[in-house]
């Protein structure tokens, strides 16, 4: 299984990531990243310029008043575009949820997530396409640093219906879950080979016969 990475400002995945899975709303379109002076003319935010050219590459904003932060925005290129947004979710200082713009379009296409809070980012979303929808999800489930749960939309509607699973953490997908109809119903898919474990069974080559 591959291992990507990603987050979302309003994440729909909670708990476990076997959890999400079987719920139907495994993730959240990714939501468009906050542009550079966000907030700031509300009252609530703090901009500053971190390499001294000028320009705000920071912005610490305090989304519910209480005198926390609970939003970074970072434009890394100057451009005046958040492309890193960190979010505390619970808004307790442990920033668990990050939206990347990697190609600088204004939308987060990468969003990594700490599930379960404990500081290490267990949950990727993608939109590998930059279409605005999410693609792929990846979890690591068991905290082991490796990804066990890949879950991907296959008909590009921006729903994750299909799931493999690596039980016995051998880096393939042992389990198959299905949503087809889209109704928060996951089902095992019987006798569904990963063609990646499916063994050559060409015949061998004839001996050379003499003539």
């Amino acid at each position: 299984m591959t291992t990507p990475n990603d987050i979302s400002i309003n994440p729909q995945v909670t708990g476990n990531p076997e959890d999400a899975q079987f719920t139907g709303a495994d993730t959240a379109t990714p939501s468009s990243v906050p542009t550079s002076n966000s907030g700031v003319d509300s009252g609530y935010g703090s901009a500053r310029d971190l390499d001294g050219d000028g320009i705000v590459d920071t912005i610490e904003i305090d989304l519910d008043g209480d005198g926390d932060i609970d939003q970074i925005t970072h434009d890394l290129d100057g451009n005046g575009t958040a492309d890193v947004v960190e979010t505390s979710t619970a808004g307790d200082g442990r920033f668990d949820v990050i939206d990347i713009d990697s190609n600088g379009d204004g939308y987060a296409d990468i969003t990594q997530i700490d599930v379960d809070n404990d500081g290490r980012i267990d949950g990727v979303v993608l939109d590998t396409n930059f279409d605005g929808l999410a693609d792929e999800a990846d979890f690591d489930s068991d905290g082991d640093g490796r990804v066990d749960t890949v879950i991907v939309d296959t008909n590009g509607d921006g729903i994750l219906d299909f799931a493999g699973i690596d039980v016995d953490g051998d880096g393939f997908a042992d389990e198959f879950v299905t949503d087809p109809g889209q109704t928060g119903e996951w089902n095992p898919v019987p006798d569904f080979t990963d063609p990646a474990e499916t063994p050559d069974t060409a015949p061998p080559a004839p001996d050379a016969i003499d003539l």
